[in-house]
């Protein structure tokens, strides 16, 4: 009887993580991306930033921002009112909070939330320390990923950072939608390329990723940032 009741736990849990889903599936966790690794992705989102430098007084968009899996770290790490995201899939977001943050903690920590599609960086009407799209340009067509990037520069401070990933492969994609559960993939001398077009220069560190996307930092050619080695 306990075994069966334990064993009833752990399915109820598996599947409230999203344990059982397909990549894409209209759930909180596994519509974007592996719900197996979600809390890996979150880290490692977190600790890239933590590495690169980010401060609890800094200002921090997260570009994609979905059900708030390394927004929920960034938030608790943050000032109150430093956490901004953009997302289109507006119920990502309020499953995030629903499930993993809680009413109360939205409250105290003032995250701003903004849900347009078009990469309008701008509607905050300010500039920010970091910049973070992680698995974005994983999905993109060439035109949206140089947008973002040109609205980037507009936004990013003087001596902020740009931290994003892409899925990196031996040809650019050509096609003009959004794929998703698919991925887009392209050459590190394009994203090198656009970010030039941009006005902002491009490094990419040896970070590595839990699902195999590649780290790259954009930045204003005048700041020179202080990367450092893989996050642990």
């Amino acid at each position: 009887m306990e075994s069966n009741m334990q064993d009833i736990l752990i399915a109820t849990e598996a599947q409230k993580r999203g344990l059982d889903r397909r990549i894409g599936e209209r759930h909180y966790r596994a519509y974007v991306g592996p719900a197996e690794s979600y809390d890996a992705t979150a880290s490692n989102q977190f600790n890239v930033l933590c590495q690169s430098g980010l401060r609890e007084e800094h200002a921090v968009l997260d570009i994609g921002c979905g059900s708030l899996g390394a927004g929920r770290l960034l938030m608790a790490f943050l000032l109150p009112g430093r956490y901004f995201g953009i997302e289109p899939e507006r119920w990502l977001v309020e499953g995030g909070i629903r499930e993993e943050l809680g009413r109360e903690f939205v409250r105290m920590k003032q995250p701003t939330f903004d849900y347009n599609a078009e990469f309008n960086l701008g509607v905050f009407r300010r500039q920010f320390d970091f910049l973070l799209a992680h698995s974005i340009f994983a999905h993109t067509p060439k035109n949206v990923l140089e947008k973002c990037f040109a609205e980037g520069r507009r936004v990013l401070k003087p001596d902020g950072l740009f931290v994003a990933t892409f899925m990196e492969g031996e040809l650019d994609y050509e096609g003009d939608r959004w794929i998703y559960p698919d991925q887009a993939r392209y050459t590190a001398e394009y994203i090198d390329a656009a970010a030039g077009r941009a006005g902002l220069l491009c490094n990419f560190p040896t970070w590595t990723q839990p699902t195999g996307q590649r780290w790259f930092v954009l930045h204003h050619p005048d700041h020179s940032p202080n990367l450092g080695p893989s996050p642990a």
